[in-house]
């Protein structure tokens, strides 16, 4: 948990906070492609 915790920190501030948003509408598209598709 701690670890998970430091990495999203560490993953934002290296992307100027738009990394996490970004990286969950990434995510978000690739689950509505899963579920067309099906």
């Amino acid at each position: 948990m701690e670890d998970n915790d430091f990495m999203d920190q560490s993953l934002v501030k290296m992307n100027g906070g738009y990394g996490l948003e970004f990286h969950l509408m990434l995510i978000l598209v690739e689950l509505y492609k899963t579920f067309t598709n099906n």
